[in-house]
């Protein structure tokens, strides 16, 4: 018994000596992990400054910050941090049913998105181009007096976003103005009801889906300010919704050919195309990345001359 004793008590030091060392370690870790990130943060909004860079017309070139350099320092302290922390040893739940959100948020939010939309238009709309507007307006305006888009003038956003403004112009009959804001607001409408089943059809189990809902959606509005159709849900979370239903038509096909997946894919990434290239290069990439993950980590060679063309 005595000796059963002093194991017991032996053990109960040596565990509180591991927990002291541990809370140290902690402790001594949090100061360096501080450290880390602001210098992360400098190296990101300071570095770029001396890296050269040709003449353009942009902001970034006019106040001398290199975009490039500040993608490349970014992605090198992003892999860096995750190697480092081992993606902060995040332990992600398996997918589960979750209950959906309910429809009354929708509404509110579409009520809210169509008041803004009249605000803004009320407010600066009717009296013409403004803030990113007067940019979206003069391209549509070439595009109406022949030009050809990518050609005769330089546009960085899908072609859909202008004609589908030129589009209303002739159906309607209206000034290009009353057009843009038209098409505007629609995008709006859309991309609310798009962001809305986003969130309301995952699969990630937690009860926190309308806070989530709420948040972006709150913090999103703010780009109603600048009245650009470069700004609104519509073109940020169409790449976001393709990618899951991407993933869903992956997990559909797990004991078979994966052909489907592969057509989905290369839709999406054509319908992202006419939207914004960026956005269907960064689909592209993440969903080639998706899809070679899963085909690895099944017995599906037999699927993968289906993906070949979409791979290419």
């Amino acid at each position: 018994m005595r000796l059963t004793e002093r194991d017991a008590e032996t053990e109960t030091q040596s565990s509180t000596s591991q927990r002291e060392s541990v809370l140290k370690s902690r402790a001594l870790r949090k100061p360096l992990f501080h450290l880390a990130a602001i210098c992360s943060l400098a190296a990101v909004f300071y570095l770029p400054y001396y890296v050269p860079q040709r003449p353009s017309n942009s902001y970034s070139w006019m106040f001398s910050y290199n975009n490039r350099a500040g993608v490349l320092i970014l992605l090198v302290l992003m892999t860096g941090w995750v190697l480092s922390t081992r993606g902060l040893n995040l332990n992600t739940p398996s997918p589960a049913p979750a209950r959906p959100l309910s429809r009354k948020w929708l509404l509110i939010a579409l009520l809210l998105v169509i008041c803004g939309c009249c605000a803004m238009y009320s407010r600066a709309g009717r009296y013409g181009a403004y803030n990113e507007a007067n940019y979206q307006i003069e391209r549509i305006w070439l595009l109406s007096q022949g030009k050809i888009p990518y050609a005769d003038f330089e546009f960085p956003y899908g072609p859909l976003l202008l004609y589908g403004p030129l589009l209303l112009k002739r159906i309607f009959s209206a000034d290009v103005g009353s057009a843009y804001y038209t098409f505007w607001a629609v995008n709006w409408v859309v991309g609310t009801f798009l962001l809305f089943k986003l969130i309301s059809d995952s699969n990630y189990p937690t009860n926190a889906k309308r806070s989530i809902f709420l948040t972006i959606f709150f913090v999103g509005l703010f780009g109603m300010l600048c009245l650009g159709t470069n700004y609104t849900f519509f073109r940020f979370v169409c790449p976001l919704l393709f990618i899951t239903l991407f993933q869903r038509r992956l997990n559909r096909d797990q004991h078979g050919p994966r052909l489907f997946a592969a057509v989905k894919g290369t839709v999406f990434t054509l319908i992202l195309l006419l939207i914004s290239p960026e956005t269907a290069i960064a689909f592209a990439f993440g969903s080639v990345c998706i899809a070679s993950i899963w085909i690895f980590r099944t017995d599906s060679a037999r699927s993968l001359p289906h993906c070949l063309p979409y791979f290419c």
